[in-house]
């Protein structure tokens, strides 16, 4: 196999493994939710994150037929996500001050 050919089978390796860690990631945050709304929310962005994975996969085996299976790489988040491993959770009006003051520092630099 030419080089190339193993940077393509490790990038879209890495992108299918990207799609189910998002998904991994939504349906924890959904489980810890309590308002149904938010938790209806995170577990249909956990299941278009598992459908969308069909296209890195689709790209995967139109690429290379003769890969009988697609060889992932371990995921890379630690055994408990931040929402299970906080027990006092940030507030939501302090979610978002904290995004837009990133934001903002962000902008200086532009």
């Amino acid at each position: 196999m030419a080089p190339h050919e193993r940077i393509a089978l490790r990038v879209g390796s890495i992108g299918i493994r990207a799609e189910l860690n998002a998904a991994e990631v939504y349906a924890d945050h959904a489980g810890g939710l309590r308002q149904r709304l938010f938790r209806q929310k995170s577990e249909l962005l956990a299941k278009e994150e598992l459908r969308s994975k069909g296209i890195p996969e689709g790209a995967y085996r139109k690429q290379f037929p003769y890969v009988p299976r697609v060889a992932l790489p371990p995921s890379q988040f630690p055994h408990e996500t931040s929402c299970q491993a906080d027990h006092k959770r940030p507030s939501v009006s302090g979610v978002f001050f904290s995004v837009i003051e990133g934001h903002c520092k962000a902008c200086e630099f532009c």
